[in-house]
């Protein structure tokens, strides 16, 4: 992330895609992968590669559907990855998969309540 916050996205990429290299190793379908690929995805598009930053989502999309099967990731992360997906297929002119996603996402988050903040507490006593 310090490298996309300075400008940097070609080298957030690179080490971004080596972490991936690692995390793909150990355990392809973990939720860090998952994350990487986000990430990764961020300093492509950071980058104008679209095409690519799109492709690292699909891919992370894959990973999300594979752990919410086993209660490890959330219809919430999934339709994070799913908003993302379509801001880079309107980038990408393709408006009829971004329609289709949105509306994924609109079935994900259905029923979804905000968290409410937790009571504010009494100051200290003196």
């Amino acid at each position: 992330l310090h490298y996309l916050a300075k400008g940097s996205a070609g080298l957030a990429e690179d080490c971004y895609a080596s972490a991936l290299e690692q995390s793909s190793a150990l355990d392809p379908e973990s939720r860090l992968t998952a994350t990487i690929l986000g990430y990764l995805a961020k300093a492509c598009a950071a980058q104008q590669k679209y095409k690519m930053a799109a492709t690292m989502h699909e891919r992370q999309l894959l990973i999300f559907d594979a752990l919410m099967k086993t209660k490890r990731a959330s219809r919430v992360d999934k339709a994070s990855a799913l908003l993302e997906l379509v801001s880079l297929y309107g980038l990408l002119d393709r408006r009829d998969e971004a329609d289709r996603l949105r509306g994924e996402v609109e079935a994900l988050t259905a029923g979804l309540t905000e968290p409410e903040a937790p009571p504010a507490r009494p100051p200290p006593s003196p």
